[in-house]
């Protein structure tokens, strides 16, 4: 695309934007647009997700990042790897340390689980390169959790071979309702609880004084039944430059909050 025309498309982009959503002549919607420099060349680019929605519908397909580069007036289109999705969104900021804004897409597949499809692309001569997809994750980190005595759930991390144990004293009067457990908190049936893909999202966060992002991934600890959250995983991984992958810095298990009777 020539520069004219990357100024034209820009232009039209700006008015698309502001405001409500509306329709482009390839009956698309903007989801979503920032601004910024993704490209490392000094001036700000125009970033933004186009879908297609029907009317009403606040669901979008065939949703593709898209990113004009103010420089060169050259355009890169991109079809996210799970294209479809609720609530399409858009953050910037530098996640691989190189000093330049990376571009980090979310999207929520709706529905009782709720999972959240997130990617993460730096720019690489006006090409995006994905460098994390909630999908590769999701497949590659796994956990274990059982019902142990005395009303505890032992989470296990198959990676890092460790355990946590949860104290979950206060769901007893609805798990011995279940008999699950008896009143001296002795395992009736063997039981599984399990660790959700990432459903509560994928957040940055900023650390030290450099303007560097790392990412805290949560994720539900769910019981019986998908609505019985008995705590989160939480994950921070930060970006490793000579390995070209995000590191694990720490994993912390919580537990849901209460109210204890008066």
């Amino acid at each position: 695309m020539g520069g004219s025309e990357g100024k034209d498309m820009h232009a039209y982009w700006l008015m698309g934007y502001l405001g409500e959503q509306r329709r482009t002549e390839r009956q698309q919607y903007i989801l979503d647009g920032k601004h910024g420099d993704v490209d490392g060349g000094g001036v700000k680019d125009a970033v933004y997700l186009t879908g297609t929605m029907e009317e009403g519908s606040a669901f979008a397909e065939d949703i593709s990042l898209v990113v004009e580069f103010s420089e060169s007036g050259n355009r890169s289109d991109v079809s996210l790897p799970v294209d479809v999705g609720y609530n399409a969104s858009l953050f910037l900021g530098d996640f691989n340390k190189d000093g330049t804004l990376d571009i980090k897409v979310n999207t929520e597949t709706g529905g009782s689980g709720g999972y959240q499809n997130t990617y993460i692309y730096t720019i690489k001569d006006e090409v995006p390169q994905l460098i994390f997809s909630s999908d590769d994750y999701n497949d590659q980190i796994n956990y274990r959790a059982k019902y142990l005595d005395q009303f505890k759930l032992r989470v296990s991390d198959l990676q890092t071979d460790r355990d946590f144990i949860l104290d979950l004293f206060h769901k007893r009067p609805e798990y011995m309702e279940m008999d699950i457990y008896d009143e001296e908190g002795n395992l009736l049936q063997s039981k599984e609880a399990y660790v959700s893909y990432i459903d509560r999202g994928v957040f940055p966060v900023l650390r030290g004084p450099e303007a560097v992002y790392d990412l805290l991934i949560s994720r539900r600890i769910v019981g019986l039944t998908n609505a019985d959250t008995l705590g989160y995983v939480n994950t921070l991984l930060t970006w490793n430059p000579s390995l070209k992958n995000f590191d694990l810095i720490l994993t912390e298990v919580s537990i849901t909050g209460y109210l204890a009777d008066e």
